[in-house]
């Protein structure tokens, strides 16, 4: 297929650049005048590079014949200030991609979503605090978007509702590797809070097989359908649990001082995937036993200094 993807820079969206290279797709990856690529040089000089400052959305549809879109790109926004920003580029931006992208005859729409959002599904009101409300309500409104778009304008729109993605690339002030180098600092003292909150750890190769897999069956959606793929293992651990397991893999010497800090106000306590649909058309997560998790620490993978090793074109990546 010709696909664009945005967020091509990001944690997620370059993995997915690289497999779908791999899987041999004609490509346009969006990127900004001020993005930081040089992490996925080849990358980029294997497919489309369409900078949003110099070229409209519309011209990049009608010069390269899209088929499919697939949206990564986000902003978290975390502080008050920033809402602005939030429903400019978690609702503006991609609703922007979509309608034109209609317009310019894209059968289908892949979202890339966050279980941050199910906290508005299982709270009605405003009696609870959402953890990071702007940037939650943003991303969860898009998805009611195109839900309504999907149905009026017979475009298949696929949410992938991502619980929380782990692995080698991501950036260094994210839970699992900020904690893991302090695990190796000798005797360092790490203040943390009581650490049960639960999560579903889904790994970043997972995540590619569930997006490729999606890829493979949109041929069997019929136009109009709105689909939701929950991406996780279906099994959920505490902070506390997940840490435990890769202390022990990088022979932590850190003192972790657990519930020496508050919890954050409105923190999610517990998520995990239904990932019933994604099963049903093949996807299996492979890294979800403490043994399997436990060997991508012990590999060394997860702290290599670059995203992943990107091979020549027509190589195979590690």
């Amino acid at each position: 297929m010709n696909i664009l993807i945005t967020g091509a820079t990001g944690f997620v969206g370059s993995h997915i650049l690289q497999m779908l290279l791999k899987d041999g797709h004609a490509v346009c990856a969006t990127i900004r005048s001020t993005s930081r690529t040089s992490h996925i040089e080849a990358l980029l000089n294997q497919c489309v590079v369409c900078n949003l400052d110099k070229i409209s959305i519309d011209q990049i549809y009608r010069q390269n014949n899209i088929d499919c879109t697939i949206h990564c790109a986000t902003y978290y926004g975390r502080s008050d200030t920033e809402y602005l920003k939030n429903v400019d580029s978690n609702i503006l931006f991609p609703l922007e991609l979509l309608t034109i992208g209609i317009d310019n005859g894209v059968k289908y729409f892949v979202n890339t979503d966050s279980f941050f959002t199910k906290q508005l599904r299982e709270n009605n009101t405003c009696s609870q605090m959402i953890y990071m409300y702007g940037y939650t309500l943003s991303k969860a409104q898009f998805v009611q978007w195109g839900r309504m778009l999907a149905q009026s304008k017979d475009i298949i729109f696929i949410n992938m509702l991502l619980e929380h993605v782990w692995g080698d690339g991501d950036k260094s002030d994210k839970f699992i590797p900020f904690i893991t180098e302090k695990c190796q600092k000798s005797l360092e003292a790490v203040e943390l809070s009581s650490g049960m909150q639960r999560r579903d750890f889904v790994h970043i190769s997972d995540v590619m097989e569930a997006y490729r897999i999606v890829l493979q069956n949109v041929n069997q959606l019929n136009a109009g359908t709105f689909v939701e793929y929950g991406v996780g293992c279906g099994e959920a651990r505490t902070l506390r649990e997940f840490t435990e397991i890769l202390y022990d893999a990088v022979r932590g010497t850190a003192i972790l001082k657990w519930g020496a800090i508050p919890m954050k106000q409105g923190e999610i306590m517990d998520s995990c995937a239904d990932n019933t649909e994604l099963r049903k058309i093949g996807w299996e997560p492979k890294i979800v036993s403490d043994e399997s998790i436990r060997k991508i620490f012990l590999g060394g993978v997860f702290w290599r200094s670059k995203f992943f090793h990107i091979p020549e074109k027509g190589g195979v990546a590690a």
